[in-house]
Formats: structure tokens, C-alpha cells, sequence
């Protein structure tokens, strides 16, 4: 009936692409202040390098948090069945859950931060959220949210429309 498979990439590549950047320059600049700060006895500027210290930790956990998921393959079999392989970090989970109860959220965000989150769930219960990376672009997630939309005969809303279309912001 339905079914959408990707390249399984490993938990830490995941990670680095994401945090690589933005972890590598707030380490730099802090290294740099510190140093500066020692060099010339500055000792007011310590306090700054300890703030982007904590900062770039904060982005890290951040990016650990979202890359810690990695949605592999999602197939609807013709009985209904919903069969989703998922990663943990690099933990392999199968999940096999009737499509009556099987929901699914699309999530887009074209603003500063620019994030797409696709987000399977279990009746209420939260299974996966799969944000945009690699062969999971924004119109990936979007095709599979609208295609499961449409095996279990759900409308989209006004909103979700706009939201596939990439014409707003949806929280």
C-alpha cells in the first residue's frame, strides 16, 4: 500500500553534521576570549567565555536531542498494518502498530530556525520525531505525512494545507 525506506546513517554522523558548526565556532570563540582574557589580564572577560562555553553545550545537547531518532522505514501493508524501523541513537527498534491507531503530525517551520519535524505516534503515545536531514528533506516528510493522510481517509486541514505549501508557520 504504501512505503517510504531511506539509508540508515549512524547516530554520531548525524550529530556532527548538525552540531559541527555552530559547536566548533562557539568553542573557538571561546578559546579565543580565554585567551585574550589571560593575555591581557582582563578578568572581566572570563565571564563571556564562560557563557559561550555553556552556550555551544547547550546547542550540543540540543542537536543530540533531535539527531537521537532516526526514522529508517515506514510501510502500510495492505491488512492495515503500520511497520516502522527506527533508530535509537544506533539501536535498532521494529515497531508494528494497527493503522486505526496510528497518527501522524507534520511540523514546518520557515523561520530562523528552520526546522521540519515528522512525528509518529501509537494512539497518544509518541513513537518517533524525525527531523529534516539527509533523504528526510522538508518535501520527503511532507509527501509521507499527506500519503498517510490520505490511506487513512483524513482530511488535511486548512492549516496543514498552507503548511505543505510552505505558506506558514505552524506551532
Amino acid at each position: 500500500m504504501y512505503e517510504k525506506t531511506v539509508k540508515y546513517v549512524p547516530f554520531k554522523k548525524r550529530f556532527w553534521d548538525k552540531a559541527m558548526l555552530i559547536v566548533v565556532l562557539m568553542g573557538i570563540q571561546a578559546i579565543i576570549l580565554g585567551i585574550v582574557a589571560i593575555v591581557t589580564q582582563t578578568w572581566f572577560l572570563l565571564a563571556p567565555t564562560v557563557l559561550i562555553a555553556i552556550g555551544g553545550g547547550v546547542n550540543a545537547y540540543i542537536f543530540w536531542k533531535r539527531m537521537r531518532y532516526f526514522l529508517q522505514r515506514i510501510k502500510i501493508s495492505d491488512e492495515q498494518i503500520v511497520y516502522v524501523d527506527l533508530y535509537y541513537k544506533d539501536a535498532p527498534r521494529q515497531l508494528t502498530i494497527p493503522l486505526h491507531t496510528f497518527a501522524v503530525k507534520f511540523r514546518y517551520s520557515g523561520g530562523k530556525d528552520r526546522k521540519t519535524v515528522l512525528s509518529l505516534f501509537d494512539g497518544n503515545h509518541l513513537l518517533v520525531k524525525q527531523y529534516n536531514y539527509g533523504e528526510w528533506s522538508t518535501s520527503s516528510m511532507g509527501e509521507a505525512f499527506r500519503t498517510i493522510k490520505q490511506i487513512k481517509n483524513e482530511e488535511l486541514s486548512p492549516r496543514e494545507e498552507r503548511m505543505l505549501k510552505g505558506k506558514g508557520l505552524f506551532f
